[in-house]
């Protein structure tokens, strides 16, 4: 089943780098890791103070918690701001209706685009 690990994290002023450190080395550790598909990291440009970190799974089971990595990062994070973390099942085009348009359908995983890719 596929599913989305999202961790929302909003900083105080000049933390981008505790951050970047912070995925840097999840990156590092999570390379290999059965059923991860693909991560993608993103900040909001004007302040820096906003980050959003997804973890795109394909497993037998949705982790409806959240995967053992995911919670890491969210323990990791919540000494850095607020942090908000939720899991997301993908919609297949049918169960959105006969004439659904579903962009970046893709079932190899994350659609390509703007942000930090880091593949798996």
């Amino acid at each position: 089943m596929e599913w989305l690990e999202t961790i929302r994290l909003r900083t105080s002023r000049n933390q981008d780098q505790d951050v970047s450190h912070i995925l840097t080395e999840a990156a590092d550790g999570l390379a290999g890791l059965p059923g991860l598909r693909g991560i993608e990291a993103y900040c909001e440009p004007s302040s820096r103070m906003d980050f959003s970190l997804q973890l795109f799974w394909n497993t037998d089971e949705v982790q409806l918690q959240g995967s053992a990595p995911g919670l890491t990062l969210v323990r990791e994070f919540k000494d850095l701001g607020l942090v908000n973390h939720m899991i997301w099942v993908r919609l297949e085009p049918t169960a959105l209706g006969p004439d659904a348009n579903v962009a970046g359908h893709n079932r190899g995983g994350p659609a390509s685009g703007p942000g930090t890719t880091m593949n798996t």
